[in-house]
């Protein structure tokens, strides 16, 4: 009879003691240490895009995949249709050493991105002749240590 009306320890109690006992920062990394910068990439993006834009990060890829197309005004018959895919591949290795640097250096790591990724804007041609339901062919450009992180390589290529 006793038993019956003892106090119990709370259920789930164990599992909240151990999350509040990580880090503050361990649900933001990725990789050992690595910030979870996709969110800030996907903005830098999206603000150098026309009309409309729709940017996507799909999560479970090796690298950072940023998914970007537009609506373009081109098109009388099609007054809804989009620009031809643009995937944007920044490889972990250059996520790493942006992670690792200070705030001036992503600054400076943001106007090297951001000179780029305009300069590939101006030689890309969003519109296509793909009917509608057919998706277009995508356009991939990886974006690598050269570009994201080397002060060297200055903002003209």
């Amino acid at each position: 009879m006793a038993g019956r009306f003892q106090r119990r320890p709370a259920r789930g109690t164990a599992p909240l003691r151990y999350y509040r006992s990580l880090p503050r920062n361990f649900w933001f990394r990725i990789d050992d240490s690595m910030k979870d910068f996709s969110n800030h990439f996907r903005e830098l993006v999206k603000r150098q895009l026309p009309d409309d834009p729709r940017v996507l990060v799909p999560r479970g890829v090796q690298d950072l995949m940023i998914l970007a197309t537009w609506r373009l005004s081109s098109d009388a018959l099609r007054p809804h249709k989009r620009s031809r895919m643009m995937r944007i591949v920044i490889s972990q290795e250059a996520l790493k050493i942006y992670a690792r640097g200070s705030d001036e250096m992503r600054l400076a790591d943001d106007a090297r991105f951001i000179a780029w990724f305009r300069r590939q804007l101006g030689g890309f041609d969003p519109n296509h002749d793909s009917p509608l339901g057919v998706e277009p062919p995508a356009v991939t450009w990886p974006v690598d240590t050269r570009i994201l992180n080397d002060p060297k390589a200055g903002l003209v290529e």
